[in-house]
């Protein structure tokens, strides 16, 4: 058996064999000269294994922007909305917000995506970038700003959440 830096696991397993579905790790990177961001090989092997190279990117959040694989997006987003009224203010306020504030991007032969610049401008992202694998979507945060959210004086314990939701 080995140490491979998370888990321990036989002799000549690797990576390469795992049908990993979760974007999980931490990561910083730099948006290069034309606003591509390179999105980590794991993140990639995730994407590969949904058979997926799009990504929807939201500015729905205040201080990040989100990748959601496209089949999870239509699946958790898309879809619920459809299912909404469709002659209603609310429902199509809502409608409006989320075209409004998502877009799809494509992984190029590179492995990278092309952010728009007014996605930048929200999350206040220059060159680097945080990105968090939440599971199923990645957030893209400007370092600064993620290191101030993540340093809340009276931040729950993880153990603690994760019992109020029952796992």
């Amino acid at each position: 058996m080995g140490y491979n830096g998370r888990i321990f696991q036989e002799s000549g397993d690797d990576d390469s064999t795992l049908d990993i579905q979760d974007f999980l790790g931490t990561y910083d990177y730099t948006l290069d000269d034309k606003n591509r961001l390179s999105i980590p090989a794991k993140y990639r092997k995730v994407m590969a294994n949904l058979k997926q190279k799009t990504f929807i990117i939201s500015m729905m959040e205040d201080s990040c922007l989100t990748l959601y694989p496209y089949s999870i997006f239509r699946e958790r987003i898309s879809e619920p909305l459809k299912s909404l009224p469709q002659i209603d203010d609310d429902t199509n306020e809502i409608r409006r917000a989320v075209g409004l504030n998502t877009t799809d991007v494509t992984l190029d032969g590179q492995g990278r995506i092309m952010v728009p610049i007014n996605f930048c401008q929200h999350a206040g992202i220059e060159k680097s970038v945080k990105l968090i694998g939440l599971s199923n979507k990645i957030e893209l945060w400007n370092p600064e700003n993620h290191e101030k959210v993540s340093q809340t004086p009276d931040k729950k314990s993880i153990k603690e959440e994760l019992k109020k939701y029952r796992i």
